[in-house]
C-alpha cells in the first residue's frame, strides 16, 4: 500500500464518512475511493483538493504526509538550492535585461527596415551601428546569463566540497 493509499485510508475512517458518501459528495465514479485506498492509481489535483476540504485534512497531508510547511521544506536535502533567476541574482537579472533590449532592439529595426524589401546583407549594412549594438547588447547578456550560473553552480559545488572536508 502506497504512503498516499495510506493517508487517505486513515483520513476517510476518522472523517466519519464512508466511501460510497464521499463518491456521491465529491460526485465521483463508484469504487474510486475503494481503488485508491488499496493501492491502484491516484486521484487528479483538483480531486485531491476535494478531498482534503472533505475530510478535513490538507492535500500536502494526504501527498505527502507532511501537515506543515515546515514538514515539506524537511523533505529537501539541505544542500538544495535553487538555480540563478532574475529574482536571486542580480547578474542574472542584468544578463536577462540586456537580452531582451538587444532582441528587441534587432526585431524592431529588422521589422522596420525589413519591410522595404532589402536583402539581408543590404539590410544588416544599411542599420549599422545600431544593429551591431543592439546585438552586442544581446550576446553580452546572454554570456552574462551563461556565466552567473555557471559560477553560482560551480561556487555551491565547492562550498559543499569544503563541507565535506570540514566534517571529516
Amino acid at each position: 500500500m502506497s504512503g498516499f493509499a495510506k493517508r487517505l485510508n486513515e483520513a476517510v475512517g476518522s472523517s466519519g464518512l464512508s466511501a460510497s458518501e464521499i463518491e456521491e459528495k465529491l460526485a465521483l465514479p463508484e469504487g474510486s475511493i475503494d481503488k485508491w485506498i488499496g493501492g491502484d492509481g491516484e486521484p487528479d489535483t483538483p480531486t485531491v483538493n476535494a478531498l482534503a476540504e472533505l475530510l478535513k485534512t490538507s492535500a500536502n497531508y494526504l501527498l505527502f504526509g507532511a501537515k506543515n510547511m515546515g514538514e515539506i521544506k524537511a523533505m529537501f536535502p539541505n544542500d538544495a538550492h535553487p538555480a540563478p533567476t532574475p529574482v536571486t541574482d542580480w547578474r542574472f537579472l542584468s544578463g536577462v535585461i540586456l537580452v531582451f533590449i538587444g532582441a528587441v532592439g534587432v526585431l524592431m529595426m529588422v521589422m522596420r527596415y525589413g519591410a522595404s524589401g532589402l536583402s539581408v546583407p543590404a539590410l544588416i549594412a544599411s542599420l549599422g551601428a545600431p544593429l551591431y549594438a543592439f546585438g552586442a547588447m544581446f550576446v553580452l547578456g546572454v554570456i552574462i546569463c551563461v556565466v552567473t550560473c555557471v559560477v553560482t553552480l560551480s561556487t555551491k559545488k565547492i562550498r559543499k566540497k569544503k563541507k565535506n572536508e570540514k566534517k571529516r
